[in-house]
């Protein structure tokens, strides 16, 4: 049988701006790297070989990442004129769920998942569906009651309702397997829908629906924060401090002949640009180091700039930063630079 994935990527990112001003979010980079790419690599390296795209906001940026990349001839694209949802997104792929399981990934989170077993999982327990999650609760989320690795209740109104004190609850990791049972109630809603939306009435008609709880690393690229944090990580993953981690297969594929990473305790000159590691510079271009991820403690001195005016960066994470940038930034604040604008994290 066939595997097929859905990459969720038709989101407006508005709380990434003014990085999605220009890109939308599932083209975002961490550490020079295209979220979308991360998802793309990982599903054909499991053996997925039909992906499966929605697009709205900027659809020609995602279009052309595909075209360019090595699973163009695995991926077909879907462009959404008016936003579906998250659960209208898949009246595109009705006749491919209809004869079997698919994967869905939220486009704009980086987590490294065995998404095979978790086709298998549900196969094999005959669910209708099946929800990964963190092991916790984020405050201001709406969460998951579970039992028995089981999905019971979505949303704290549905949970409450039920007045059991033997709930789990959790919060959904942006990573589920569909599988055909759930078409009657995707086929009852109207776009645009939420696909809690249909998960909500498959419940209410005694639905399996699996928990799978995810302990791993995971970022949902959201807020200035996490895309800190998430470049951060992998600049950690690349330093050796996450040894053997799943990501640093994924990362180091695009990495070669691309980004420049200099580790801990060394430094290197990058187009007459002294960088102090642990460092990582995506698409260096002479002093304009656009995309660039600059690591704690690094220093950049320009060309022909003195000590006095170089740029100390400390704990900060760079996508745009000119020549025209002339203030000395230090300190432990956490920071990402972008068209010279400093945003405190």
């Amino acid at each position: 049988m066939s595997k097929h994935a859905f990459i969720l990527a038709a989101g407006l990112g508005t709380r990434l701006r003014p990085l999605t001003e220009t890109v939308p979010k599932p083209s975002v980079s961490v550490g020079g790297v295209p979220l979308l790419y991360f998802h793309l690599f990982n599903l054909v390296n499991q053996g997925f070989k039909n992906l499966h795209i929605n697009t709205h906001y900027l659809s020609t940026v995602i279009d052309n990442l595909v075209n360019t990349s090595p699973w163009k001839h695995h991926t077909k694209i879907y462009h959404e004129k008016n936003i579906l949802g998250t659960g209208g997104a898949f009246t595109h792929v009705l006749p491919v769920l209809k004869n079997g399981p698919m994967v869905a990934i939220n486009g704009d989170v980086l987590i490294n998942f065995d998404y095979a077993n978790l086709l298998n999982q549900v196969t094999r327990q005959n669910a209708c569906a099946g929800l990964v999650t963190l092991p916790h609760v984020i405050k201001g989320e709406s969460p998951l009651g579970c039992r028995d690795d089981q999905v019971v209740c979505i949303g704290n109104k549905d949970c409450a309702t039920r007045h059991d004190q033997s709930l789990e609850y959790n919060n959904y990791a942006c990573v589920q397997v569909l599988s055909p049972k759930i078409l009657p109630y995707l086929k009852d809603q109207t776009p645009p829908f939420s696909i809690m939306d249909a998960y909500r009435e498959a419940l209410s008609h005694d639905e399996k629906i699996l928990r799978f709880v995810y302990n791993g690393p995971w970022f949902d690229i959201g807020s200035f924060t996490s895309l800190f944090d998430a470049n951060m990580f992998l600049l950690e993953v690349l330093d050796g401090k996450h040894d053997n981690f799943a990501f640093q297969k994924v990362f180091s594929s695009f990495f070669m002949g691309q980004p420049t990473f200099v580790p801990s305790g060394t430094q290197t000159k990058i187009n007459n640009t002294l960088v102090i590691g642990p460092s990582l510079i995506a698409h260096p271009s002479g002093f304009s180091l656009p995309a660039a991820m600059v690591g704690p403690h690094a220093v950049i001195l320009a060309p022909q700039m003195s000590d006095q005016r170089r740029h100390q960066i400390e704990n900060t994470v760079i996508y745009s930063w000119t020549q025209e940038s002339s203030a000395v930034l230090s300190g432990s604040n956490k920071k990402l630079i972008f068209n010279d604008k400093i945003f405190n994290i």
